[in-house]
């Protein structure tokens, strides 16, 4: 006599990997995330828009003198920290610190490097050979 097979159920693997992926993507970009609680007591000696700019100076062969004064942030007016805030997101106050359409985006220019491309001329070839 034969045994009746067991039916696996496959909404619970589903389910698991419904739970899983979330978990695991949160986790990756948590332990991804560069430190920087040291800026909180300690800044830095030069900045990105700094280095770039001495680059685009050392290209043209201009000297560059960097000068910089750090101020407390309670003492930088508040519309100018508004206006930091505008430049680096024009849209901040619509989607209130998340900018879901710019993530999308962003995935999908990403996630374009992840698949393979086929030259155009492979294609044409092969249909004209």
């Amino acid at each position: 006599m034969v045994k009746p097979t067991k039916r696996r159920k496959p909404w619970r693997w589903l389910f698991l990997i419904a739970v899983l992926t979330p978990v695991a993507v949160t986790a990756t970009i948590l332990l991804t995330l560069p430190d920087v609680s040291g800026l909180r007591t300690k800044n830095p000696s030069s900045t990105a828009f700094m280095r770039s700019r001495q680059e685009e100076a050392r290209r043209k062969g201009r000297p560059i003198a960097i000068r910089k004064e750090w101020v407390d942030f309670v003492r930088i007016p508040a519309l100018l920290k508004e206006a930091v805030r505008i430049t680096e997101d024009a849209s901040f106050y619509w989607h209130k610190g998340i900018d879901f359409e710019e993530i999308k985006e962003s995935l999908k220019r990403d996630l374009m490097f992840l698949i393979p491309r086929i030259p155009y001329e492979a294609l044409t070839s092969e249909r004209n050979g």
